[in-house]
């Protein structure tokens, strides 16, 4: 198994990997800094211990155990299946979560991390698939607002 975890594998490096090293599994982890642990990624799956999630060249996988994470419009709603929005994990969050909350324990710290409708905000973009497969995008500053409503992501354009 080849991990990855910082920034984000872009699928054209998933493919060269299965190319030229074709029986290696790669697990790309979605973890912060905030964070303290990694959020999503490759498990075993839990209705069959003997194998894993298939892997898709620009997904993390699935959330891990604990962890419920939903893709957010401007208003924090959820979105549909496939749509880009900010990245959040609703409340409660799992034990160990932000270790290091207490050291920052200031107002803004809050205000930035924690929204009003009980959602942890990651401060990334991505989309969820039908399979609750978790694709990251960027940064939410990154996004692109468009006339017709629409937002759309740099890394998107770019490919």
């Amino acid at each position: 198994m080849l991990s990855s975890t910082g920034e984000r594998l872009d699928s054209h490096s998933v493919e060269w990997i299965h190319k030229y090293i074709p029986h290696v599994i790669v697990n790309d982890i979605y973890v912060l800094t905030e964070t303290g642990m990694p959020i999503a990624g490759n498990f075993l799956n839990v209705t069959d211990t003997q194998t894993i999630f298939p892997t898709y060249p620009g997904s993390v996988t699935r959330p891990l155990p604990g962890y419920e994470v939903s893709i957010l419009n401007d208003s924090d709603s959820q979105v549909g299946v496939g749509q880009l929005g900010k990245i959040a994990i609703k409340t409660p969050l799992p034990p160990g979560f932000m270790y290091a909350l207490g050291e920052k324990s200031s107002k803004e710290y809050y205000q930035k991390y924690f929204s009003n409708s009980g959602y942890f905000m990651t401060g990334d973009s991505g989309s969820m698939d039908s399979n609750g497969y978790l694709s990251i995008l960027g940064r939410t500053e990154e996004l692109i607002h468009i006339r017709t409503g629409e937002i759309v992501a740099p890394l998107e354009m770019e490919q």
